[in-house]
C-alpha cells in the first residue's frame, strides 16, 4: 500500500510541474494600466514600503475639506491610461498629459508630464498642485486591476487609485 501512495505522489507531482512552472511573479501591465481609467481616491505616507498596506496613513481625513473636494464628482482627480503609453490626467480645472512607463516584475512605474504644474492658492489648487507633484514623482506601483497605488521614488508617499464607479 505505501509503494502504491509513493507512485501516486509522484505522478501527480510529475503532472502539476508544468503548472507551477509557467507561474511567474510579473504582473500584467496592458490589463493594470492599458486603457483604463483609474480615480484618485486619497494621498497616503508610509514608514515601511515591505509593509505598506499595514503601516500606512490617509493624508486627508474623510471628513476633511481637501478629501470632500477630491471625492466632489466623478469629472476630477482621475487619470486614463492609455496602452501606448500615453495618459491624460484630470485634476479640477486642469488637465495635464504625458507619458508612462512600467515594469511588472521590479514594479518601477515612470510618468514624465509634458504639461505644466498647474497654479493657485486655494484648497482646490493646492491638491491639483499635489497631484501633479505626486504623478511627476512616480517611480513605483503596485496594484492589480482592482486598485492600484502609486508611489513616489521615496517609497514612502503614495496615491491610490481605483475604477471609477
Amino acid at each position: 500500500m505505501a509503494l502504491k501512495n509513493k507512485i501516486t505522489f509522484f505522478l501527480l507531482l510529475i503532472l502539476s510541474l508544468p503548472v507551477i512552472m509557467s507561474c511567474d511573479n510579473e504582473d500584467d501591465i496592458d490589463s493594470i494600466f492599458g486603457d483604463r481609467t483609474w480615480r484618485l481616491i486619497n494621498f497616503y505616507t508610509t514608514t515601511d514600503w515591505d509593509n505598506d498596506h499595514k503601516k500606512t496613513d490617509e493624508v486627508f481625513d474623510k471628513n476633511s475639506e481637501e478629501y470632500k473636494i477630491i471625492h466632489s464628482g466623478n469629472d476630477r482627480f482621475y487619470i486614463i491610461f492609455q496602452k501606448s503609453g500615453r495618459f491624460e490626467a484630470k485634476g479640477i480645472g486642469s488637465s495635464f498629459q504625458g507619458t508612462w512607463s512600467a515594469d511588472g516584475k521590479k514594479n518601477t512605474f515612470i510618468m514624465s508630464v509634458s504639461s505644466n504644474r498647474p497654479g493657485g492658492s486655494s484648497t482646490a489648487a493646492k491638491i491639483e498642485q499635489q497631484f501633479y507633484d505626486d504623478l511627476s514623482k512616480s517611480g513605483f506601483y503596485r496594484g492589480d486591476i482592482n486598485t492600484i497605488r502609486i508611489f513616489q521614488s521615496d517609497k514612502k508617499h503614495f496615491m491610490q487609485f481605483a475604477p471609477p464607479k
